[in-house]
């Protein structure tokens, strides 16, 4: 999606109510400047205060959608937010999202699977990410890809393989993710990695209360190291111009 159009579910006791409607589109707002940042946490962000309590100064259009829930799509005004939160010294993230490429191997009870791009799996991944404004890739898994690359590659972490079954991606970032979904209403795991130009720069065993969570903290933690990199800090960058 692009960074100023967001979908946001109308919830409480009556979501057609004026008060769950403020809310949905306060929610909007809050998922722009997280793109717009890459940061997750943006309450005490400068700038964002201002933002988050002048709702018609950002809001290009809206409509609400009927469904079981149902749905605000909003389009807010991207640009002007930028702007605005540059002016008050706001990390923003400028330029194009760089594209990761994600290769992650869902286990179940019997070998474990490669999730590919169209895949269920894949869809509720790109979901989580549109959120925080990061681009994911996931591989075709056609013919080419399965001679190159394995499930055991991805779980025992050869890196060879699978750098060499990203290069037709062409994507600089790619992550490796193995996902263990408790059938019992346990907790889910997911052990992942992220890769940098073929250099490892983060990893880690998370558990959540399930599936969701698991794909939510994978994004998240994708896109707090891209935006550490990536995003200009405007206090910095106004103290250096004077």
């Amino acid at each position: 999606a692009a960074g100023g159009e967001v979908s946001v579910r109308l919830t409480g006791g009556d979501p057609e109510s004026a008060g769950a409607r403020g809310q949905a589109r306060r929610q909007g707002r809050e998922t722009v400047i997280r793109r717009l940042t890459g940061r997750d946490q943006v309450a005490d962000l400068a700038g964002v205060a201002d933002a988050l309590t002048e709702p018609s100064r950002w809001l290009m259009r809206y409509a609400y959608e009927d469904g079981t829930p149902p749905r605000l799509r909003a389009v807010f005004d991207d640009r002007a937010l930028v702007r605005h939160l540059s002016e008050q010294g706001a990390p923003v993230w400028s330029g194009a999202r760089p594209p990761v490429l994600v290769w992650l191997v869902a286990e179940g009870a019997g070998r474990g699977r490669m999730v590919a791009a169209g895949d269920p799996l894949a869809d509720r991944l790109t979901s989580a990410a549109a959120r925080r404004g990061v681009s994911l890739t996931l591989p075709a898994r056609d013919a080419r890809d399965r001679d190159t690359v394995a499930v055991a590659d991805v779980r025992g972490r050869f890196d060879g393989p699978l750098l060499q079954a990203s290069r037709r991606y062409e994507a600089d970032w790619v992550a490796t993710a193995v996902l263990y979904e408790s059938g019992q209403g346990g907790d889910t795991t997911l052990n992942w990695r992220l890769l940098h130009e073929s250099e490892a720069v983060a990893s880690s065993r998370d558990r959540a209360g399930d599936t969701e969570a698991a794909l939510g903290r994978l994004v998240d933690a994708i896109a707090d190291r891209i935006a550490e990199r990536y995003s200009v800090d405007s206090a910095d960058d106004n103290d250096q111009s004077t």
